[in-house]
């Protein structure tokens, strides 16, 4: 979610992993040299409904089961039972 370069006083954070990523717009790119060259065309492409608006073969209620992604939103304290002071060094 977050790396540096050691030589530069800078951190990258990728937006994508905010809960609420249109809420911190980028400033600048990186890695332009290794862009697939479809990207460009990500916004021509269709994706007028969410992804399971229709889910004949139950897949959403599997994957909601499965999900082990940790619960930040709704958690006061992870791993349970433990305090952010517990993990400070």
């Amino acid at each position: 979610m977050i790396f540096e370069y050691p030589e530069f006083e800078d951190i990258g954070i990728l937006v994508g992993t905010f809960d609420q990523p249109d809420r911190v717009p980028p400033v600048v790119q990186f890695g332009n040299e290794s862009r697939v060259s479809w990207y460009s065309s990500l916004p021509e492409l269709p994706g007028d409904h969410p992804t399971y608006a229709v889910d004949p073969n139950g897949y959403l209620p599997r994957i909601i089961a499965s999900n082990r992604q940790h619960p930040d939103h709704d958690t006061d304290e992870w791993p349970p039972g433990t305090v952010l002071t517990d993990r400070l060094p």
